[in-house]
């Protein structure tokens, strides 16, 4: 899980922090962090994909969202997969000790246990002269 979120975080975050810094035009001095970077580079890839700057903008933005919610999602609903498994293993175990005890007592059933004998003394009895 930390591979996923090293893999998908560091570059997500890195590009979230260049967008919201050089659209602000919060740029340190640099030309990468400015606005007119910004610009030149949805210019480019709205040139290339044939699309507004705008709207690439706009894709961009909803990818981030909607990767991060399915990433919260992976992240949220792993526990419950343990859980779920937990429940199976418990329930089967409890299927298993059932048909143990069925198969047990399905041996055991006779007319020397509704005396109150057991089984051995059964066949003695019958067995005599």
């Amino acid at each position: 899980m930390k591979y996923l979120l090293i893999f998908w975080g560091v570059p997500v975050g890195a590009v979230a922090a260049w967008y919201y810094l050089s659209i602000n035009d919060i740029n340190f001095g640099l030309l990468m962090f400015s606005r007119v970077f910004n610009d030149a580079v949805f210019d480019i890839y709205g040139n290339i994909l044939g699309m507004d700057a705008q709207a690439v903008r706009d894709l961009l933005i909803r990818t981030f969202v909607i990767d991060t919610l399915f990433i919260a999602a992976i992240i949220y609903f792993k526990p419950f997969r343990r859980i779920k498994e937990w429940w199976e293993s418990r329930r089967r175990k409890s299927e298993a000790n059932h048909l143990v005890e069925a198969t047990f007592d399905d041996h055991h059933v006779g007319s020397a246990n509704h005396a109150g004998l057991s089984p051995l003394k059964e066949n003695n009895l019958s067995s005599a002269p």
